[in-house]
């Protein structure tokens, strides 16, 4: 190697050497203040002292609302006739409703449907349509318990004829999630003081809180209509609400002093 090659290799050499320290100064620069807040990459540091406690709270209440879903279901060959009859029904069973005391925003339409009624001829080995079938149901806001029997005699003396399910619930019940709520929150920090005691401990600030709600309605089977169109059975079928369960459920977290 002459002399110039070899001042050309000592000058590349160099500048790869200061290229290469160069960057270690910038990792160097930003790994330190990691390590100096938690150790070392992928390290982290040991979780804070704490107690985590579930608490309950149930509160139990009579419903003061029954929702009930009702119709009617009307069959003709042509669909016109099926829906024109329906609606003719119809119309009576829900004047029948307001005059048994149900407010208009308290009959709500849940189902209109027209479907063709298909059967299957043995002879020719074809499906052919036989008539329609137009079904109208509502669901029924009833906001005095011992008013359902006389509602639902009303509404099948007026011709419906498609019962479903009662359901009972609470109109408003956040007073009552409320209570549930304050309750559930007391257990968890009755529970939290005595661990803490029993392991000589004291609680510290409140780290992390959550909580879940179960409240479900009550709903019965109701079958006493189905397919009659009449209010001779409504008097004698016994209707009970029942009672309502409430139940809040928390997870508090609490810092455990030093």
């Amino acid at each position: 190697m002459n002399g110039l090659a070899r001042a050309v290799a000592i000058v590349i050499g160099g500048a790869t050497f200061f290229l290469v320290l160069a960057l270690l100064v910038v990792v160097f620069a930003l790994v330190l203040p990691k390590l100096e807040a938690g150790g070392a990459p992928g390290v982290y540091p040991p979780p804070q002292n704490n107690i985590n406690v579930n608490g309950e709270g149930k509160v139990t209440a009579e419903p003061d609302l029954a929702q009930i879903v009702l119709g009617v279901r009307t069959e003709a060959e042509a669909a016109g006739d099926a829906v024109a009859e329906n609606n003719r029904i119809m119309e009576r069973v829900r004047a029948a409703l307001t005059e048994a005391g149900i407010a208009e925003e308290d009959i709500q339409t849940v189902e209109f449907s027209v479907q063709p009624i298909i059967i299957f001829d043995e002879l020719t080995g074809e499906q052919r349509t036989q008539g329609y079938t137009v079904t109208n149901s509502v669901l029924v806001k009833v906001r005095h318990i011992g008013q359902v029997g006389e509602v639902l005699d009303a509404a099948a003396t007026a011709g419906a004829n498609n019962f479903g399910q009662i359901s009972f619930t609470i109109a408003d019940p956040t007073p009552l999630m409320d209570e549930a709520r304050d309750k559930a929150i007391a257990d968890a920090q009755r529970k939290a003081e005595q661990m803490a005691a029993a392991t000589g401990v004291r609680l510290g600030d409140i780290m992390y809180i959550s909580e879940w709600t179960v409240f479900t309605p009550v709903a019965q089977p109701f079958f006493g209509f189905e397919g009659k169109g009449g209010g001779e059975f409504a008097a004698e079928v016994p209707i009970s609400g029942g009672q309502l369960d409430i139940v809040i459920q928390v997870s508090i977290t609490w810092e455990i002093e030093q």
